[in-house]
């Protein structure tokens, strides 16, 4: 028959001693004292494989990690590309108000101008020159 083997020894199992020899000694031989220090259990660490650890997670909590990933990186791109239209507007904008302020400045220098232009005395000397007379009963001012 086979026989079993014991696995683990605990402090409460029965340890025989062996049989007293003829001489007797005061103190007793400590190879002979049972043993009742309980022994250390040894935990012993089996390396599961990346197969086995994704097994243990159930279809819904894979779905959730896949669903929250993608949310993530949808959410990323999405930020990127506001800020990107944000930037090219903001050169837009910049890009106009420079256009304005360079027309504004045209407006006032070609005022300017016309004001120089139509002064009365210009008007006048020129007139003189072309051989024309200046009645003052037919002159108007126009505003």
């Amino acid at each position: 028959m086979a026989e079993l083997k014991k696995a683990h020894h605990y402090s409460y199992d029965y340890v025989p001693m062996e049989e007293p020899t003829e001489e007797f000694h005061d103190e007793p031989n400590i190879d002979q004292l049972p043993e009742f220090a309980p022994e250390v259990e040894e935990e012993v660490i089996i390396s599961i494989s990346p197969a086995k650890r994704l097994k243990r997670f159930t279809n819904l909590e894979k779905i959730l990690v896949v669903g929250l990933a993608s949310v993530i990186i949808g959410l990323s791109v999405m930020t990127i590309r506001l800020r990107t239209n944000i930037s090219s507007v903001e050169r837009d904008i910049s890009g106009m108000t420079s256009t304005i302020t360079t027309n504004k400045s045209e407006i006032s220098r070609l005022e300017q101008e016309k004001n120089e232009l139509s002064r009365s005395d210009r008007v006048k000397k020129i007139a003189e020159k072309q051989g024309l007379t200046i009645n003052d009963d037919n002159l108007r001012k126009v505003k």
